[in-house]
Parts: structure tokens; C-alpha cells; sequence
């Protein structure tokens, strides 16, 4: 039960998507879900197995906080490009997509993010969700049986080392973690794209996207805000200034 409460809680807003499938076309590694240990296995079995591969094309609503930083990893040590097709969100787009040697966003497609491990509240019981252990249960849970099972799952260990782990991944590919909770701390209840500028501004660089991107985006029905720094100079003040990835195996 622990179990199952601590993935129910990693990943409370995650887009519902559908199982990950993965295949190779050409030189290109197409990742179609939900992240999944499964999936992601088959792309680092793919890229051990003697392929020139050079571009990871993703359409994926997310997952896990560790399963998103697993796959970025694969990315940024085997220098893929990143190209999104329809929409990659939540962890797809906090770790997958800004690891991209190169990040191609084709017209009608958008990245989308939503919070991360750093987001204010991610590890307080009133955020999380455990509906999942309720069905199970056949009831509705008190906070002190709330506080018990969180306790017992080590989630704030668990968080801790959640934000260990990203403060490092987003050091090593010299990108501001920020760009994860700007809608957050900016006070908006949405989930948010920013514009290529922006991107860059946030240290994502080599994107390429239309001209006008981020306009008038609802994928999968959802709305999407586009959010500029330049909206918030404050904010913007303190934005992360573009550092060059560092090579693989540095």
C-alpha cells in the first residue's frame, strides 16, 4: 500500500495518457505514453544496440519525477535531439525535452509544464493525492492516516532526494529549474508554455519552433497558457542565463 500511495503522490497532475509504446524508425527513436520503466528500458536497449540514432520523437504526457529524469539522462549522454510531436508535458517536459541537443517543435505542437520536485507544497500531505489507496480501502482517509502512510512510504526522504537528483540534472545540462514552477510563482493557476526567447532566457537553447508558437494551443482539449518573462520583469530578472551543455561522459 505504501507502494502504491508513494507513485500516486510523485505524480498528482500527471496528463492521463496511454501505454508507452516504442519503436525505431530510421534514425529516429519514436516514445509514444505515459514514461515508463518499460519504455524507457526499450530505448536504452536501442541505443546499446549499434543503431545511429539521433533523435528521440516524443508525444507523452509525463510520468514519474525520476522515470522523466531517467530518460533525459539517456538523451543528454547520447546527444539526441528531442522533437515533440503533439504535446509533451509534466515530466516530459521538465526533463525529456530541455536535454534535447537540438528541441524541434513542429506547428500544432507544445510543451507544456506544470510544477516539478522544487514546487512549493509537492511533499505537504493537503497536496497530495491518495485517492488511489481510498479505492483500495473502500473509504475515505483521515489526516492522521494520511500522515501515518506518507510516513511509512519515507516520502520525505523520497522528496528530498527527488530534488538532490534534479538540482544535478539541471546543473549538468545548464538550464534554469525555474522554468518548471514560473506559473507557480508567478501566481498562475495553469498550465504553461513560454516562448522560444524565453526558453533560451531559461537556458533551453536550439529550439526550433514556427514563428507565433504557443498561440491559441489546447492539446488533448487542454488549455495552455503562454507565459513571457517579460510580463514579470521581476521574475525575469533572475531568469538563468544560457550555460553550453556539457559534453557526455564529462
Amino acid at each position: 500500500m505504501a507502494r502504491c500511495l508513494l507513485a500516486a503522490c510523485v505524480v498528482p497532475a500527471a496528463w492521463a495518457d496511454e501505454a508507452a509504446q516504442v519503436h525505431l524508425r530510421g534514425e529516429t527513436i519514436v516514445y509514444r505514453g505515459d514514461l515508463s520503466d518499460e519504455a524507457n528500458a526499450r530505448v536504452r536497449a536501442l541505443l546499446d544496440g549499434g543503431h545511429a540514432i539521433r533523435w528521440l520523437e516524443i508525444t507523452s504526457g509525463g510520468g514519474d519525477i525520476a522515470l522523466g529524469m531517467d530518460l533525459g539522462e539517456l538523451v543528454r549522454d547520447h546527444a539526441l535531439g528531442v522533437a515533440v510531436r503533439d504535446y509533451c508535458a509534466s515530466s516530459c517536459a521538465n526533463y525529456v525535452f530541455p536535454a534535447g541537443k537540438r528541441k524541434r517543435l513542429p506547428a500544432d505542437s507544445v510543451v507544456v509544464w506544470h510544477g516539478s520536485a522544487i514546487q512549493a507544497g509537492i511533499d505537504d500531505i493537503a497536496t497530495m493525492d491518495f485517492s488511489q489507496v481510498e479505492r483500495q480501502m473502500g473509504r475515505a482517509l483521515g489526516d492522521e492516516e494520511k500522515a501515518a502512510l506518507a510516513a511509512q512510504a519515507g516520502l520525505s526522504a523520497h522528496f528530498d532526494g527527488l530534488r538532490q537528483r534534479q538540482e544535478a540534472f539541471y546543473a549538468a545540462i545548464g538550464v534554469d529549474p525555474r522554468v518548471t514552477v514560473f506559473g507557480q510563482d508567478v501566481g498562475c493557476d495553469c498550465e504553461w508554455t513560454v516562448p522560444v526567447e524565453d526558453m533560451r532566457r531559461f537556458g533551453i537553447d536550439a529550439v526550433e519552433a514556427p514563428d507565433g508558437y504557443g498561440a491559441h494551443l489546447r492539446p488533448k482539449g487542454r488549455a495552455v497558457a503562454l507565459l513571457r518573462l517579460e510580463d514579470y520583469p521581476d521574475y525575469a530578472a533572475g531568469a538563468g542565463t544560457p550555460r553550453p551543455h556539457a559534453a557526455a561522459g564529462e
